[in-house]
């Protein structure tokens, strides 16, 4: 390895490390011209193309850097952008479940990488739900948490997937537990509030929104629920469903549960 190779492998890391992404270029193509089997360099130039928009170009260095190194996770998550970007959804999540099964086997992916995993997931997941394909989008969400286990926020959409597939049992289940994970993530005490009245649990369900409001008493959609519960001759669960759908409350940030946590 020569010192001229040595000076651009440096300069082109260092300058794509702080996002100079024109200045590492050149450098990193001079460093292919001597060696093409370097992935990282294959991943950096593939993400400067996608940068600039030549989907074509990027989607082949980030093959090569695949090909040179398979457990990439970086680049398995660049590339499967890309696929999505030209419309290649299936090689795209051929991709992320390539990924998947490393994760869920212990392969070295860091936090931050199962986030983004979970992530590309749960969107998939959330194109599924617009169409009203609910077991495709319940499998989608499942996939995320077989990730990230422990994001209540995933657990809820997946539980009120799991609702409109009339699964009131299971969505219960998954909303419990997402209630254990994070005690005061308050859209899954709500939601878990309508499953139960829908199960006709009306007394369970007053709890669970009552719960909801103790941790934030302005929560418009618990306040509704609980005026409706007081209604006579009761509540029906059509009235709370159609509360679900002009309140807003589940229209939840999934890229991370960090949010859900403070």
């Amino acid at each position: 390895m020569s010192d001229v190779f040595k000076q651009h492998l440096s300069l082109g890391r260092d300058l794509y490390a702080r996002n100079d992404l024109a200045g590492a270029e050149p450098h990193l193509r001079a460093v292919l011209a001597e060696r093409d089997d370097m992935a990282d360099v294959h991943h950096m130039l593939g993400v400067i193309h996608h940068d600039r928009g030549e989907l074509a170009a990027a989607k082949a260095q980030l093959e090569r850097a695949l090909s040179l190194n398979p457990d990439y996770t970086e680049a398995a998550l660049s590339l499967s952008i890309v696929c999505n970007e030209l419309g290649a959804y299936a090689q795209g999540r051929d991709v992320v479940g390539d990924i998947s099964r490393r994760a869920r086997t212990g392969n070295r992916i860091d936090p931050y990488v199962r986030g983004k995993l979970a992530n590309l997931h749960a969107e998939v997941a959330r194109a599924y739900e617009e169409l009203r394909l609910w077991p495709e989008a319940i499998d989608e969400y499942r996939r995320a948490l077989d990730v990230c286990p422990d994001y209540a926020d995933l657990r809820t959409r997946l539980a009120l997937c799991l609702r409109s597939n009339q699964d009131l049992d299971q969505a219960r289940s998954e909303l419990e537990i997402a209630v254990t994970i994070n005690p005061r993530y308050v859209p899954a005490r709500v939601a878990l509030g309508s499953v139960l009245l829908s199960l006709g649990l009306r007394d369970e369900a007053g709890v669970a929104w009552r719960e909801a409001l103790g941790i934030e008493p302005a929560n418009r959609p618990a306040q509704a629920f609980l005026r409706i519960l007081a209604e006579k001759p009761g509540a029906s669960p059509e009235r709370v469903a159609a509360v679900d759908a002009d309140s807003g409350e589940f229209s939840i940030e999934v890229l991370t549960d960090e949010l859900a946590k403070e």
